[in-house]
């Protein structure tokens, strides 16, 4: 992850992953809006972040949510992908986080993706919910500070047709936690020897134009409660070391709560691998 401690990530009894706070390239400044009514306010890139990023000098975010459709993701090669909603761990060392990650499960002709539920109170390590979702779900998640350190998780998964396969809350009190960053954010987890394969997730669709869940992809910021695109967010772009583009952000749509994040299929080899 950007500027954070690392983050112990555990998808198995045999693997440990971790999110690492890589900040790839400056690239901080202007975009032009050059699609009419749709919204890029400055750029930066990760190593391992693509999506959005609000950031808050007053230490003000009390609020954020997310709804997207899991994307049929290919974990071949032993690659895998996170999805998640947060609070915090862009400019500071504490995360309250949820969401689905993609990883594979067992091998060769065997090996298929699953989908876990979970949340995080880092540097806490993350709880998996009992249940697990599918390719085409639909998810609705939020993370809220209630005050003196207490955050709440929330994650929903339901099926395209709208039953609920499940519902998933974790509740605790994170100390030194800054509320001052929330994100929406598609990444590459880590081991313990460096970033790993990011997934091929093809496009994970994020917001109200995808879902038509509403009031998804909001935030309450300096006690403003808007759709994330109101606050000017920073588009975030997963590159490789070499710079070239992994994931990338689309730009956010007219109603202000809507955008994909597209894996790039040009680029191979992930960090050098």
């Amino acid at each position: 992850m950007l500027n954070r401690k690392t983050l112990v990530f555990i998808v198995s009894a045999a693997i440990v992953l971790s999110f690492v706070p890589i900040l790839a390239v400056s690239a901080s400044g202007s975009i032009p809006v050059f699609e009419h009514n749709l919204i890029r306010a400055s750029t930066t890139s990760s190593e391992n972040w693509a999506g959005y990023v609000i950031t808050s000098s007053d230490y003000s975010v009390h609020n954020v949510s997310m709804s997207m459709i899991i994307p049929n993701t290919d974990t071949s090669g032993n690659s895998y992908a996170a999805f998640w909603v947060g609070i915090d761990g862009y400019n500071d060392n504490t995360v309250e986080q949820t969401g689905i990650l993609a990883e594979p499960s067992g091998f060769g002709h065997n090996s298929k993706t699953v989908y876990k539920v979970w949340y995080e109170f880092y540097p806490a390590a993350p709880v998996y919910a009992s249940f697990s979702a599918s390719a085409g779900d639909y998810v609705y998640a939020n993370v809220t500070y209630n005050g003196y350190g207490s955050f709440t998780t929330y994650i929903m998964v339901e099926t395209s047709g709208g039953q609920i396969i499940g519902t998933f809350t974790g509740h605790a009190t994170v100390s030194n936690a800054l509320d001052d960053s929330a994100e929406w954010i598609v990444e590459a987890p880590a081991s313990t020897s460096g970033i790993l394969p990011l997934a091929d997730f093809g496009v994970a669709e994020f917001g109200y134009d995808s879902t038509h869940i509403s009031l998804t992809n909001y935030a309450t910021v300096s006690g403003n409660y808007e759709p994330m695109g109101y606050f000017s967010p920073t588009e975030i772009i997963m590159v490789n070391q070499a710079g070239q583009p992994e994931a990338t952000p689309s730009a956010i749509s007219a109603d202000l709560t809507s955008f994909n994040v597209t894996f790039d299929q040009t680029v191979t080899a992930h960090h050098g691998r």
